[in-house]
Formats: C-alpha cells, sequence, structure tokens
C-alpha cells in the first residue's frame, strides 16, 4: 500500500515489527520505547495496536501526532519501558528488566 510519507527501506517493516511485538509480547507489556525512531512510524503503528509506544529521539523529526521525546535515551529511562526497540528490525528489539 503506497504511504504519503517517505522513508528509508521498506515501510512494510512497520507493520512486520509490530505483528512480531504482538505475537510474542501480547498484552504483558504495555510502554514501548522506539529509540532513535525518525519519523514515528513504529510508534504510530504500536499505539494503533494498544501499546504506548513513544520516539525517543534527539533529531526531532517525528511526525505530527506521534509521541515523543526530542532526547537520547538514556539507561536510566529503562526502568519506565517495557520494551525498547532500536531499529525496525525485531533482532535489536530489547526487553528491559523490571523486577
Amino acid at each position: 500500500m503506497p504511504t504519503k510519507h517517505r522513508f528509508h527501506g521498506d515501510p512494510t517493516r512497520f507493520g512486520v515489527v509490530t505483528k512480531v511485538i504482538n505475537d510474542k509480547y501480547g498484552k504483558n507489556i504495555h510502554y514501548i520505547a522506539d529509540v532513535a525512531g525518525g519519523q514515528g512510524m513504529l510508534a504510530r503503528q504500536l499505539n494503533k495496536s494498544g501499546y504506548e509506544a513513544e520516539v525517543i529521539d534527539p533529531r526531532g523529526w517525528t511526525l505530527v501526532g506521534v509521541p515523543n521525546r526530542k532526547e537520547e535515551y538514556t539507561s536510566d529511562m529503562a526502568d519506565y519501558y517495557d520494551l525498547a526497540s532500536t531499529s525496525p528490525n525485531f533482532r535489536h528489539l530489547v526487553s528491559t528488566a523490571r523486577g
């Protein structure tokens, strides 16, 4: 399906990663950090799927309406998030430990 936004790489990857996260974690997680998430399409897809995702990226390129923090991700943020995505590629998903 064509998109009105321009992305590097295949834009269908955001839906694929969202499905991988949903299949693997379901509703066992809620808060997701989309680290260096650029425009925020992964966060947007995740939010539409019932998660609370936000982009953490100091570049400030996020699309209107996508929750974001214009700063670098730091380890002290890990306590808040259940999952941090560092790339729209499921091999790079990192679960943050809550204990």
